[in-house]
């Protein structure tokens, strides 16, 4: 119990409103990080508008990936072993 000595009497007793209002205290200033998420119309732009020389790849994986409903940590792990060509 050494590591909670600093802690407010109301907390160890497990008051939630003691706790909230000292997360309350600890979250002034934040902001929640907002994933960024590409809209259909950028989606179409990039597919008909960006070069195939240049990002081809990044297309069939951006197409892949949103066919799929991959998460970006899913995308990654894709092999191409695991791509069946029906």
């Amino acid at each position: 119990m050494e590591s909670t000595n600093n802690l407010p009497e109301s907390i160890l007793k497990g008051s939630n409103t003691a706790m909230e209002q000292l997360l309350l205290v600890k979250m002034i200033g934040y902001e929640s990080k907002k994933a960024k998420v590409f809209d259909s119309d950028e989606i179409n732009k990039f597919l008909l508008e960006a070069h195939d020389v240049k990002y081809l790849t990044v297309k069939v994986v951006f197409v892949f990936g949103i066919s799929g409903g991959c998460r970006s940590g899913e995308i990654t792990k894709v092999l191409f072993e695991h791509v069946i060509d029906a």
